[in-house]
């Protein structure tokens, strides 16, 4: 009986997160009234600001894209040697440091 109580509070809660990660999506009356709510629950009316949202959203549908398109505008073809270099000396680097620290512990 109490794992059946259990489970049902679990699965109650889990559609619950679900619907109300969804409650964007839906029409403003749906949003009035969570956000109502809300308010009574919490005492805030909380959420998002509108442009917040939008960013949030274009973001989370088409964020490789912007993220190609700001890599192409910002760093420029000469960044990757660069970037590359840096990248082999943090390499040697670690390399030489476990192997200095495996050479002390294996001289104690």
């Amino acid at each position: 009986m109490y794992v059946l109580y259990v489970s049902s509070i679990l699965n109650n809660y889990l559609v619950w997160q679900t619907v109300r990660s969804l409650t964007a999506y839906l029409s403003k009356a749906f949003r009035d009234a969570y956000n109502g709510l809300r308010k009574a629950l919490v005492g805030s009316e909380g959420g998002e600001e509108p442009w917040r949202y939008c960013v949030t959203d274009t973001n989370n549908v088409l964020g490789f894209a912007i993220g190609a398109m700001f890599v192409r505008e910002v760093f420029h073809g000469n960044s990757k040697p660069m970037v590359g270099s840096n990248v082999s000396f943090i390499k040697l680097s670690c390399y030489f440091e476990c192997i200095k620290n495996s050479a002390m512990i294996w001289l104690q």
